[in-house]
């Protein structure tokens, strides 16, 4: 339904149209079922009255600025709304009744505070057995929709879904590269690791981690002398299918040269000539980054 590298894009806006040569523009309408390709349309009348259509339609570029659409309901008709949700009352096109005896609803949140956002809604004819990643939220008419969820932090820096919400190969181009350099030795019996072609880190020995790095054209340095390669650390979901990758890893914590003297004065809790102490609130107005340019020239390239 959407390009690929539009997946890890939250969804926006939703609407309903009668016609779809009317959906508004920036929208996207769910013509076609997810599971047997058959007509989307949600309202189905009688065989012989007048044809009357209805179609979702989703955005990934319109509604309220820096806003996501954090979760979808569908409720009956005579159920008042979630707090905080939004009712699809009418068609968009045509002022009509959006649907029968359901509503369909959703609440909107700004990015920076949402826990999680809806990144697809797909239409199924039959629900047997949803996608991997989708979870059913109800029926409309007989058609059963569901949404796929991803978190905040997913969003930003989880690699290897099943959907490629965040492929390394989207942010940054030549890391995908820098991958491929990291492959699994097969032929020892020491733990080794590589990042796969889902973006899933694996333990690696030092000497693998070593020859990566010196051959990876994202550092365009060699390694620096007496700071060997550490093993990678699989940090594994609580579900057991997925881990994440962070940048960090084979890059051992110690302290500058300069101030390998002021460490005896820190343990005995006296200040050193060179460490300004300083507070949370100073650390957070210095050090705060809200990664902004990043996603402007995500979606610039989108």
């Amino acid at each position: 339904m959407f390009p690929f590298s539009s997946e890890l894009r939250s969804v926006t806006a939703l609407c309903v149209v009668e016609d779809v040569s009317k959906c508004p523009l920036g929208y996207t309408p769910i013509l076609r079922t997810h599971d047997l390709e058959a007509d989307a349309d949600l309202w189905k009348d009688g065989l012989f009255s007048r044809r009357v259509t209805r179609y979702v339609c989703i955005s990934k570029t319109q509604g309220r600025p820096e806003h996501v659409v954090e979760s979808i309901q569908i409720i009956h008709d005579r159920e008042l709304p979630p707090e905080g949700y939004s009712i699809i009352a009418q068609t968009s096109d045509s002022s009509q009744k959006a649907f029968k005896k359901k509503h369909l609803c959703y609440k909107v949140s700004h990015f920076k505070s949402s826990v999680e956002s809806v990144v697809d809604l797909i239409i199924l004819s039959k629900l047997k057995n949803p996608p991997d990643g989708y979870d059913p939220i109800g029926d409309i008419n007989g058609m059963h929709f569901c949404v796929r969820k991803i978190s905040a932090i997913t969003r930003l820096s989880t690699p290897g879904l099943s959907y490629g919400i965040l492929p390394g190969h989207v942010l940054y181009p030549k890391l995908n590269d820098s991958m491929g350099n990291i492959s699994l030795n097969e032929s020892s019996g020491s733990p080794t690791a590589g990042v796969r072609g889902n973006g899933i880190a694996y333990p690696m020995s030092a000497s693998s981690l070593n020859n990566s790095v010196n051959s990876s054209p994202v550092h365009g340095m060699n390694q620096l002398p007496g700071y060997p390669g550490m093993p990678l650390q699989r940090t594994m979901s609580n579900t057991g299918t997925g881990s994440n990758f962070f940048g960090l890893e084979g890059i051992p914590f110690m302290l500058r040269e300069d101030l390998k003297n002021c460490k005896n004065a820190i343990r005995q809790g006296r200040r050193g000539s060179m460490i300004n102490v300083k507070s949370q609130y100073d650390l957070d107005n210095q050090y705060n980054y809200d990664f902004r340019t990043e996603r402007d020239a995500l979606i610039a390239e989108m």
